[in-house]
């Protein structure tokens, strides 16, 4: 009986991960003209704050999109993999199709159904001995849901 409470459990994070995203439609949290392109393969976010890589680097797992985000080869120092806050802000909602992100600063971002992108942040709480799990955002939907951590996903690193 536990076993079956705490699949109920993990299904229903996913439903409100799901939901979380998708009653936000309509409302634009990264509306197109915020972005400052200086040419050098970053994405400035003037609300935010943040320096973005503007490519996507080939799908990998979570732990290895954490190690390779530092040396990500771009200017200045700091890149790291966002947290599922920061990525989440690069959604824009008021898009009339996929990708659901600016597509004049981030060029190129994936529309397929499964074009995930990985954040750092984990999901907390998973059951003992359960597969270890990480944030992500689907540009291509747009939804904010859990993945496990060993199977690969875009990445765009920040700082």
């Amino acid at each position: 009986m536990r076993r079956g409470r705490g699949a109920l459990l993990l299904a229903g994070v996913a439903a409100i991960a799901v939901v979380f995203a998708m009653t936000r439609k309509g409302a634009s949290s990264a509306p197109p003209g915020r972005y400052v392109i200086p040419g050098d393969g970053t994405v400035y976010d003037t609300k935010t704050k943040l320096t973005w890589q503007q490519a996507t680097l080939p799908v990998q797992t979570q732990s290895v999109a954490i190690a390779e985000c530092p040396s990500v080869g771009l200017p200045g120092s700091g890149w790291r993999l966002p947290t599922i806050k920061e990525l989440h802000t690069l959604m824009d909602f008021s898009a009339a199709a996929p990708p659901y992100i600016d597509q004049k600063a981030f060029p190129g971002t994936p529309t397929a159904n499964q074009s995930a992108y990985w954040s750092s942040s984990v999901q907390v709480g998973n059951p003992a001995g359960s597969l270890a799990m990480g944030w992500t955002v689907y540009f291509s939907s747009p939804v904010t849901m859990f993945n496990p951590t060993n199977v690969s996903a875009y990445v765009r690193c920040v700082r």
